[in-house]
């Protein structure tokens, strides 16, 4: 944690709040009015305000005093959430009330990122500069508060904040068009329009740029649509400026700027007769790498390009928008590829980009060496060429294709693109590597594309790759996996017609890992199958258990399955249960092989690319491949294979504190036997809500409880009583301790009464919160021990809540009697009842013995544990 935290805000587009490096999440507050007190504080101006500020705002309804006692709560339910964040630092420290004041602060003060947005929005302004604008533009990620819309204390500061950000984005667009950047001042004018569709001056703007771009009828047709939005909402005209601009427009009078063509390029072919495809989605910065080699060619000089990857990552949609933006320019652009199928016809890949040769300039066909004109179909008939293969022969050849591209890109610079050279013959191999050397010589942008790290790689193109590599002949870009958010905007774009839910993304994106070909097979097939459906714009589905598999891994998969040996298939198969707990030891007990022969089973596995070395454990280089190779099983296999691995589990790690109780618990519910699985449910459920993992510990849990033949009821009921509870789930958590009552003990009895009680006086259900309390005192025995103190506490907090502070304060000092007299054992009461005795001293006017309370629970609680044992979900 910083030694020195500061508290910081996001609040615009949503809210989120940061105390030092830890996040507290808003459920922390458990009052919903404490929450936006401190919202309040957060968008004040040095985030402090008067109470009488706050209690306007916030309880305009109430009359003072109990207006008053309202923000007393709300002020211990934030310090409570600040408490449970951090040990360094003192929660009366960091909200401070004094002389009738609110203030937030902190060792590194309090930040949000509206104050940054406000400031950047004064630096543009000052600057005047194109960056300061698009800084300022930036930062602004959404409205002030989302969550609060409709409340009244937000309106003032939200719509500033908006005005402000509006005016950034008018500054914005006049900037870019100053710039040249038509389109980018487009862009900023909509997104004004997007906002306020009757903001004049955006539409003028964009009335503009479409008319600096040459796009006419455009603007014309924004103008038309300016007025109908004035007329429709406003009942009055286009301003005597905007007609003036549109006069100024028809007349011509408004002239596309000119754009300087690029050196030795041919005329650049408009938009509209190029082939139509799809923005590239994740790929920015090896746009900008491959623009600036094909800068380079207008310099008359060339390049070499290799593009690798695995299989489905984008290689060829990237060298397919090479092959697009080389056409935009004018260049003269060649793609071929080479076939698996096709592993034996010399110099495929260069005979296919020849083709599309011949097809745009025939007039240079003669050059083309007779070995490869003889394999275009287009080209008259040749004498068969020689067959022989002396490096003699081949250096005519390869001189002879190097002439004829030198010949083509005296007109205009060429792009050669050749893909997947893992499949290529040697030939093509030596004829790549022939052109790279020689490349530097004309403007020829020499692409390859190929697999990485795969089996499929030959000889001669590791060679080849090392050479390039060695020789610095070439720029290589390693393509990497989309981003969520990239992966996301995939999908989207696939998708088309709707936005795409973002659960549903996450899900999709958790089997894919962002290969971009195997998310948009996969999302095609759900599409086909109904299983994802357009609900009110937006693209949805239930939970993907089992994905379906795109048919491009299908087909990797079953290249390398029927390579493997009977027995490596079975050990993926055991890999594919077993999942992230996969080792040697677990291997040897279910294969029941030696380790010698289970390690040369690992290595047939890894060496075809299908399993990697985590650690010391084993698991798939890809979460499609683990799900193809289970599916491919019999369900009775599978089941049989989790009953297998839960059972090895047990016996490796028996009397472990590293059992993995939620591995065994998930495997005996895969398999024919799940009633072993509610031990380890229970150790799981335990373990998360030790870590205070509060929602994963009541799943465990709820899985148990339907296993359950009886015997565990009353524990697991409470302990989801106890785990809802700290969620806020009062009501919820209540019925739980009351399921828990039947059959348990008199001790457990009274114990569940009083906690059902608790939570309902937190729900503010006082009338049952009362029939609760009275079942536990009527159990009470004449002992006081610490269940009597715990009772004592509830009743004291009865009071509380009823506003009845002075009989709360009596309690509370009769329990914290009893709790120190008790000892180390009850010194969290001890500490509960000092916080009681404080909050009821305020409201009750008693301000010193207050503070003096507080000082003492201070010196008492532990200031590590993660609880907020008192929420008001009301307030």
């Amino acid at each position: 944690m910083n030694s020195s935290p500061g508290i910081c805000f996001s609040l615009l587009g949503r809210f989120c709040l940061y105390l030092g490096e830890r996040e507290i999440p808003e459920a922390a507050f458990k009052s919903r009015k404490a929450l936006s007190l401190l919202k309040l504080l957060a968008i004040k101006p040095k985030h402090q305000l008067h109470r009488d500020q706050a209690i306007d705002a916030l309880w305009p309804e109430l009359d003072p005093a109990a207006a008053a006692a309202q923000m007393y709560k709300s002020i211990h339910y934030i310090r409570k959430a600040f408490e449970a964040t951090t040990v360094d630092l003192v929660p009366d420290e960091l909200l401070v009330y004094k002389d009738e004041t609110l203030k937030l602060t902190a060792p590194a003060e309090v930040h949000t990122d509206l104050d940054a947005f406000q400031h950047l929005a004064q630096e543009a302004r000052r600057n005047k500069t194109l960056s300061s604008y698009q800084h300022a533009v930036a930062s602004y990620t959404g409205d002030l508060l989302p969550a609060d819309l409709y409340e009244s204390w937000t309106e003032e500061r939200r719509e500033s904040a908006r005005v402000q950000f509006l005016e950034l984005l008018i500054a914005l667009g006049q900037k870019h068009i100053d710039a040249g950047d038509f389109a980018d001042a487009a862009e900023a004018f909509r997104r004004v329009l997007g906002i306020d569709p009757l903001d004049e001056t955006a539409h003028q703007g964009l009335m503009r740029a479409f008319a600096l771009q040459g796009n006419r009828s455009q603007a014309l047709h924004q103008y038309k649509r300016c007025e109908e939005i004035l007329a429709k909402e406003l009942d009055t005209k286009p301003s005597a400026e905007t007609v003036a601009l549109l006069k100024t427009i028809r007349e011509g009078k408004i002239q596309p700027a000119p754009q300087a063509a690029p050196k030795k390029a041919g005329t650049a072919k408009p938009a509209s007769v190029l082939h139509k495809r799809s923005p590239m989605v994740g790929r920015q910065n090896e746009l900008k790498m491959v623009a600036t080699l094909l800068d380079h060619l207008t310099q008359g000089k060339g390049e070499v390009l290799l593009l690798q990857g695995m299989a489905g990552i984008g290689k060829t949609r990237l060298a397919q928008e090479i092959f697009y933006l080389a056409e935009l320019r004018g260049y003269h652009p060649l793609m071929g590829s080479a076939y698996e199928q096709e592993r034996e016809l010399p110099y495929s890949p260069f005979v296919e980009a020849l083709r599309l040769a011949i097809n745009t300039s025939p007039q240079h066909a003669h050059l083309i060496p007779a070995e490869l004109a003889a394999a275009i179909p287009e080209l008259p008939s040749a004498p068969a060429p020689s067959a022989q293969t002396d490096a003699a022969a081949q250096s005519y050849l390869f001189a002879g294709l190097l002439r004829f591209l030198k010949v083509l890109a005296d007109s205009t610079p060429v792009v050669m693109i050749l893909e997947d050279l893992h499949f290529a013959d040697n030939g093509t191999i030596k004829l790549f590597n022939y052109l790279a050397r020689n490349a530097a010589d004309f403007p020829l942008l020499l692409v390859g594309t190929c697999r990485s790290a795969e089996p499929e790689i030959s000889t001669e193109l590791t060679t080849l790759l090392a050479a390039l590599n060695r020789g610095r002949l070439a720029d290589t870009i390693f393509l990497q996996p989309l981003s969520e958010a990239e992966h996301q905007q995939l999908l989207q774009q696939s998708l088309e017609k709707g936005e795409v839910e973002a659960a549903f993304a996450n899900e999709v994106f958790s089997f894919t890992e962002g290969n971009p070909l195997f998310a948009v097979e996969m999302v095609g097939q759900l599409k086909k199958a109904g299983e994802i459906t357009l609900q009110d714009g937006v693209w949805r589905a239930g939970t993907i258990t089992k994905p379906y598999l795109p048919p491009s891994l299908q087909v990797l998969l079953a290249q390398k399955w029927n390579g493997l040996s009977p027995k490596a298939q079975s050990l993926l198969q055991v890999v594919a249960v077993a999942g992230q707990q996969t080792n040697l030891n677990l291997l040897e007990n279910i294969l029941q092989l030696p380790s010698a022969e289970i390690l040369d089973l690992l290595d047939e596995t890894i060496s075809v690319r299908l399993l990697k070395e985590s650690g010391l454990t084993f698991s798939f280089v890809h979460p499609l491949f683990h799900e193809a190779v289970y599916q491919q099983m019999s369900q009775t296999r599978q089941r049989y294979l989790h009953g297998q691995v839960a059972k090895t589990l047990e016996v490796l790690y028996h009397n472990d504190a590293a059992l993995p109780v939620e591995a065994i618990a998930d495997h005996y519910l895969r398999s024919d036997n799940a009633k072993p699985a509610i031990t380890y449910l229970i150790m799981a459920g335990d373990r998360a809500s030790a870590l205070y993992a509060h929602e994963i510990a009541i799943n465990y849990y709820e899985q148990a409880l339907k296993l359950n033949d009886g015997a565990h009821a009353a524990k697991l009921h409470e302990s989801l009583g106890d785990q809802l509870g700290m969620l806020g789930k009062e009501q919820e958590s209540a019925a739980h301790f009351e399921a828990a009552i039947s059959g348990s003990e008199m001790a457990d009895i009274r114990r569940l009464w009083r906690k059902a009680a608790y939570r309902y006086t937190l729900a503010g259900n006082l009338e049952s919160a009362w029939r609760h309390l009275s079942e536990a005192i009527a159990l009470a025995p004449a002992t006081r021990d610490l269940e009597w103190v715990r009772l004592q506490y509830t009743l004291a907090h009865y009071h509380w809540q009823r506003n009845e502070f002075a009989e709360a304060l009596e309690i509370a000092r009769e329990s914290l009697s009893v709790a120190e007299a008790l000892g180390p054992d009850a010194s969290g009461d001890a500490a509960k009842a000092y916080e009681m005795m404080a909050l009821c001293c305020a409201p009750l006017g008693e301000w010193r013995h207050g503070l003096e309370y507080e000082a003492q629970r201070l010196s008492r609680v532990d200031l590590n544990r993660y609880l907020a044992d008192v929420s008001d979900v009301h307030l």
